[in-house]
């Protein structure tokens, strides 16, 4: 099954997640607080983040899709002070289903490359 999706508005307070939500990333394990902590801090940095999800694809009890997110750096975010440019992200994300809950999250990002954008991670040309 392949989808498209409209973009959508995120929500910081994390009431769109399931409760039983427990992401796995290369750090280990994250609780679903954990995981309200990153949107949160995302969504102070980034205040009109915007997503769109533009590939589903689903087999068994897992869900992948291709995911585009733009937002204003508008708040501090990883230590950097606000810089007012317009960041993008683009990523793949994996979930794995359990009795119609998401269990398990794996992610692929190109982290560096927003690091950079916002002067987190000075890159050398």
């Amino acid at each position: 099954m392949v989808a498209r999706r409209q973009p959508r508005r995120d929500r910081s307070d994390g009431s769109t997640l399931r409760p039983r939500l427990h992401p796995s990333r290369r750090q280990g394990d994250q609780t679903l607080e954990d995981f309200k902590r990153i949107l949160n801090g995302l969504h102070s940095g980034f205040p009109d983040l915007r997503s769109e999800v533009v590939d589903i694809v689903e087999e068994g009890d897992r869900v992948a899709y291709r995911w585009v997110s733009t937002g204003t750096h508008l708040g501090d975010y990883l230590g950097a002070p606000p810089t007012g440019r317009t960041v993008t992200a683009s990523g793949i994300t994996i979930s794995r289903f359990e009795n119609g809950r998401i269990v398990e999250d794996w992610a692929s990002w190109n982290e560096v490359s927003v690091l950079h954008s916002i002067g987190v991670l000075p890159i050398d040309r």
